[in-house]
C-alpha cells in the first residue's frame, strides 16, 4: 500500500475525516483542512478529497 502521508514510516502530516451527504460537500471546511483529507459521502457511497493547493474538495 503506497500513502502520500509517510516518508520513512514518518507520519509527516495529518488528515481530517468527514461523513456527510453530497449536498452538504459545499458546508464542508477548507481553512486549516491539511492536503488529503476526505469526506465520504453516505448517500452516494463516493470519497472525496481535499486540494490544499486550490483551496476545495474534488469531487
Amino acid at each position: 500500500m503506497i500513502t502520500l502521508n509517510k516518508i520513512d514510516g514518518q507520519l509527516v502530516t495529518k488528515n481530517l475525516e468527514f461523513m456527510c451527504l453530497s449536498t452538504d460537500v459545499d458546508s464542508l471546511p477548507t481553512d486549516n483542512v491539511p492536503n488529503g483529507s476526505n469526506a465520504f459521502l453516505m448517500d452516494t457511497n463516493e470519497v472525496i478529497f481535499f486540494d490544499e493547493e486550490n483551496g476545495t474538495w474534488l469531487v
